[in-house]
């Protein structure tokens, strides 16, 4: 079980979360920040106890954030620039999420994405700020400063791989700099190949680091580094060397499918068998935000409570505080019918239900006290909820707010990896072993193996099945930029132009051919959505103006903006 936070050292969190708080707050910028005064970081790294409190934030911060704006909402509006997820909210002003959505972002308007150029370089600086003064530790055994060192490198790398996939030319700092130092350049035409080659190098050097824990355990094990080289490696187009980080933890045996595909996202199934890494999810942790904030931001519009059952009993009205789940802000969550459509080509009624609820019909696995889901129709585009942040009854009894919700988060599980081992042997010529990764995915959630698919087809469908398998987990919108189409009208273009587009697919379907009764009649989310969308320009999201403007010529903004 992969575990980020130890209960018995939350005041110590606590304290450290001051601690950044007085470094980081009088930042001008997040590449080029102010002295730090007096505090020393020399004289904080004393003791074991110090690196825990050091790393423990870290986790929390990569993954969740201890609030809506670090990761929860430019996640959301990442996902909302995907064929998988609608805006959302028609209640409220769109606000910073519109730019994601329609594809009107600029480097003076980037939306809610900025947040994820702060956050991520945060991190960042703080894991150069480990790397460099954790060494000279005295009281310290080897193995406990190796895993230490190990965290700080593989959160540095896999903070790099989301601003990397976004930004595309991103500043690269690996050193402890001083502050006249930490004005960067990003004007290298191989910029994104030069930060993809220190994600590797940061993955193996946590892997080495990692080498004596390969076990499951409070903390990130050799496995959970080798996992992200799979992926990294895929995204690079190296699938040998994805295909063989990818066996390797297959066959290491720690980790199995969750037989059941609705128990990986469930409150009792936290730190599940799947989960490779997981963003640890406690209710009732004060004053810390420790729950899954993402129900929240991303959860249905309006949800109502007058079909629920609690403890026996019909719920006559809409509830708030523990009865009943506060408002979501539908911000990313809302699936669109498009993604519903490509479950029902497969009669995929297992992962649809796990990951759409839909107006007037039940929740799946919690049909004995929702059995007619309902929210407000005029506030939510698609009248749908997203079933991997949705709450279940049972649990909303448990917990005294939405930022408490104890749902799991994974940021890494088996299903990912065995997807990922299929793609790279298809590139390598293997395709029977792409074809018997497929299957033992579909096998999970009931559905006939496939056979006779190969060449392009068997590739187009190994991605149809990472659609369905990960859908809101966060990967949509990178796999659409990195997987290049075989054939047709757009052959050697990346997927997302044959979906995105005044011609692409998914505005087609929407604008031309769909019929759903909840997108089409509430037009004020708009159902042109991605319209807008051109490429080059939008294969990145620009390096937000304010960064340029504070770094003193030293940033360029990338092409098309």
């Amino acid at each position: 079980m992969i575990q980020i936070m130890k209960n018995n050292i939350l005041a110590k969190v606590t304290f450290f979360l001051l601690f950044l708080t007085l470094i980081l707050s009088s930042c001008k910028n997040y590449i080029e920040i102010q002295p730090r005064g007096s505090m020393d970081l020399e004289y904080f790294f004393q003791t074991k106890a110090d690196c825990d409190n050091f790393i423990n934030p870290i986790y929390r911060r990569s993954m969740m954030g201890y609030g809506w704006w670090e990761v929860a909402s430019p996640r959301s509006a990442i996902e909302m620039s995907t064929d998988d997820g609608w805006m959302g909210n028609t209640q409220q002003g769109s606000g910073d999420y519109y730019p994601s959505a329609f594809f009107t972002y600029s480097a003076q308007d980037v939306g809610h994405v900025y947040h994820y150029w702060r956050e991520k370089y945060k991190v960042i600086l703080n894991c150069n700020e480990g790397i460099a003064k954790a060494p000279g530790i005295k009281s310290i055994s080897q193995n406990d400063l190796n895993q230490f060192l190990g965290e700080c490198y593989f959160f540095r790398a896999i903070n790099y791989f989301h601003l990397v996939n976004v930004h595309g030319y991103v500043p690269l700092t690996t050193g402890y700099l001083a502050t006249d130092q930490l004005n960067l350049k990003n004007n290298d035409p191989n910029q994104p190949k030069l930060v993809y080659d220190q994600i590797v190098s940061d993955l193996n050097k946590a892997k080495e680091l990692l080498s004596f824990n390969k076990s499951k355990g409070m903390r990130i094990n050799y496995y959970v580094p080798e996992a992200y080289l799979a992926r990294v490696y895929l995204f690079m187009g190296k699938f040998q060397e994805s295909y063989t980080a990818a066996d390797n933890v297959i066959k290491s045996g720690l980790y199995s499918l969750t037989p059941d595909f609705i128990d990986i996202t469930s409150y009792k199934n936290r730190n599940g068998v799947e989960s490779i890494l997981e963003c640890q999810t406690l209710a009732n942790i004060r004053p810390e935000k420790s729950g899954n904030i993402i129900s929240m931001v991303c959860g249905a519009r309006a949800e109502r409570a007058d079909s629920m059952i609690i403890n026996g009993k019909k719920v006559a009205s809409f509830i708030r505080g523990k009865a009943a789940l506060k408002d979501g802000w539908a911000r990313g969550g809302a699936p669109t019918s498009n993604l519903e459509q490509a479950f029902l080509s497969e009669n995929d009624s297992i992962r649809m239900g796990s990951t759409i609820t839909k107006y007037g019909e039940p929740v799946y696995g919690d049909e004995v006290e929702v059995p007619h889901y309902n929210l407000l129709l005029s506030q939510n585009k698609s009248g749908r909820g997203c079933r991997k942040y949705y709450v279940p009854v049972a649990c909303r009894v448990t917990f005294n707010d939405i930022d408490d919700a104890p749902l799991p988060l994974i940021d890494m599980r088996l299903g990912e990896v065995i997807l990922t081992r299929a793609e790279a042997a298809f590139k390598n010529g293997n395709e029977g072993q792409a074809l018997a990764d497929v299957n033992a995915i579909r096998e999970r959630v009931k559905l006939p193996a496939k056979t006779g698919l190969s060449g392009s087809a068997l590739l187009r469908h190994i991605w149809k099945e990472r659609r369905l398998e990960l859908a809101f987990e966060g990967l949509r919108y990178y796999d659409l930029r990195r997987e290049i189409e075989p054939d047709g009208v757009n052959a050697g273009k990346p997927v997302i132009c044959s979906i995105m587009g005044p011609n692409g697919s998914f505005v087609k379907y929407n604008t031309e051919q769909s019929k759903d009764p909840f997108e089409t009649t509430n037009l004020i989310e708009n159902q042109n959505k991605g319209s807008l969308f051109q490429w080059p320009k939008h294969q990145y999201f620009p390096v937000p103006q304010r960064e340029i403007d504070n770094a003193n010529g030293t940033l360029t903004q990338i092409a098309g903006y």
